[in-house]
């Protein structure tokens, strides 16, 4: 029995004695505890049990509940604790655009000055490719530190191997804080606007101090792919706070990218914020067939993850004049994944229903008493997260 199955059994074993006073409820339904047409999966199943010779690419999107990582981050652990570990993956300075990101690894010491740009405000003048967010650098020369945390949920920090995806034209240098000279250039490739420096290290690394000179105009940095010359997973992550389906059709570079990252699995978590929005099933249907299609013509499995439970927040007034918070359930997040079921299924589409595996309707109270949920019930705790991807990894393993 591997670590996450024993991390899974003993924290379900916890929520099983946990009930709520009144109901005498589980807070879980581990009965839907299942992944809808998960024959959709098996050759990616296939390689993961019997390809250990080589590196696996699977590419995690969504919106605010995927942009810190927990939930992601628990996932690419537990593949990588039973397939191999081939390193980090893509990561992005989103400090640099003033917003939050995963908390293993920091981007510090920045002395370039950058102009970001989300998706959300994409159009065809102003295209942004992955991951989602423009970072355009508007000095020549400049530089800044990355460097991996204890937070990591990464099995052996490190990487020897490191992928500069860019577009237009600069000079790098990849140093130790002791400005030794530490990766070489090994290959330069160019797919679209999009180019691809790869650089290896004499040995394993988490810090570096990268440098960035004679910068032509133009320039914008699409993320770092962190790998090791070994076996095993990457596993992508790729959030934005507040992003829908529809944020990530507006710019068609975002999708044409995402494929240079090579993915043979394809996961998207979205639907959290289309469920306090008017959009109708058409609509809603439409944009998925949309995202999905360039995935479906590679060849590429497909697994949808519906949203969660969450609930409208309202604020009402006591008899002395007070004003209190309180919430009542959204029922648009159980129509949202009514449309998805309906249609994964028609099309043969694996679709995990987080929805009715987290209880159902009035769930998000129960996970929010239990210190699982934020108070704003729509997020969640870190160990809510770590619960879900537990959750999904049982579903998606066994």
């Amino acid at each position: 029995m591997n670590r996450n199955r024993i991390n899974l059994l003993f924290i379900l074993f916890i929520l099983s004695i946990v009930r709520v006073e009144a109901q005498d409820e589980l807070v879980l339904d581990l009965s839907k505890n299942t992944i809808r047409q998960k024959e959709s999966l098996y050759p990616i199943l296939d390689q993961l049990q019997q390809n250990k010779s080589r590196q696996i690419s699977i590419v995690h999107i969504g919106d605010s509940h995927i942009q810190a990582d927990f939930f992601t981050g628990r996932i690419r652990e537990g593949l990588q604790n039973q397939f191999g570990d081939a390193g980090r993956g893509l990561i992005f300075p989103y400090k640099f655009v003033q917003t939050n990101g995963p908390r293993d690894y920091r981007f510090t010491d920045n002395s370039c000055q950058w102009k970001g740009m989300r998706i959300m405000k994409a159009d065809s003048l102003n295209p942004v490719g992955i991951p989602g967010i423009k970072l355009e650098l508007n000095t020549a020369n400049c530089g800044f530190t990355i460097q991996f945390y204890d937070d990591s949920f990464s099995l052996e920090k490190g990487f020897s191997d490191l992928d500069i995806l860019f577009e237009g034209e600069a000079e790098f240098e990849i140093l130790d804080l002791n400005s030794r000279k530490l990766f070489s250039p090994q290959s330069d490739s160019l797919a679209g606007k999009t180019r691809i420096k790869n650089f290896r290290a004499t040995r394993i690394t988490d810090l570096i101090s990268f440098r960035i000179s004679n910068v032509k105009p133009g320039f914008i940095l699409k993320g770092l792919n962190l790998h090791r010359n070994s076996p095993g997973v990457l596993y992508h992550a790729i959030g934005l706070n507040g992003a829908t389906f529809n944020d990530y059709l507006k710019s068609p570079e975002f999708t044409k990218e995402l494929l240079l990252l090579k993915p043979e699995l394809l996961v998207v978590s979205l639907g959290t914020n289309e469920s306090v929005s008017a959009i109708d099933s058409a609509t809603y249907i439409s944009q998925i067939k949309q995202l999905l299609s360039p995935f479906r013509e590679n060849g590429i499995p497909i697994l949808l993850t519906g949203p969660a439970d969450n609930a409208r927040r309202k604020t009402i007034r006591t008899k002395r004049g007070k004003k209190l918070a309180a919430y009542t359930h959204n029922e648009k997040v159980q129509q949202l994944n009514q449309w998805m079921n309906s249609w994964c299924a028609q099309e043969g589409i694996a679709y995990w229903d987080l929805y009715e595996t987290m209880g159902g309707k009035n769930s998000i109270k129960e996970w929010v008493k239990y210190g699982l949920a934020a108070r704003d019930h729509i997020h969640f705790s870190r160990k809510g997260y770590i619960l879900q991807a537990d959750l999904l990894l049982d579903a998606f393993l066994h």
